[in-house]
């Protein structure tokens, strides 16, 4: 298993971003809203957000991006298998709607039922 989340596998593309938050598949899980759209990559990409209405120190935010990234690397695994059978794979958001900073095992735990969800989403759209 590769635990790594490199460049590749970011989200940054401004015309992908645009595309992405138009997409009508979306669901939300507290502490996150999660919305995907179908890319035409090898990889899945990766958007993370943090809204500065909710926390005006950009401390707390990249606090909260870094424990929802390492969240994400560590899980990333039972998403991608389902993606490579499927040879599909997706442009996701995944964005902080708490109103508080949570600690990185709420934070795992949370986006770990988070990307199992969208896994059974995926599987309900095919």
């Amino acid at each position: 298993m590769n635990f790594k989340f490199p460049k590749s596998e970011r989200l940054s593309s401004e015309t992908e971003i645009t595309n992405l938050f138009g997409s009508t598949q979306k669901f939300t899980l507290y502490p996150f809203k999660v919305q995907w759209e179908q890319n035409n990559h090898t990889v899945n990409k990766l958007l993370i957000s943090c809204p500065k209405r909710k926390f005006k120190k950009a401390v707390d935010r990249n606090l909260i991006k870094r424990r929802m990234r390492e969240a994400y690397r560590l899980n990333k695994h039972t998403l991608l298998e389902y993606c490579q059978t499927t040879n599909k794979f997706y442009n996701i958001a995944i964005i902080f709607i708490g109103n508080e900073i949570l600690d990185s095992d709420v934070i795992h735990k949370k986006l770990s039922q988070s990307l199992d969800k969208l896994k059974e989403e995926l599987l309900d759209h095919e």
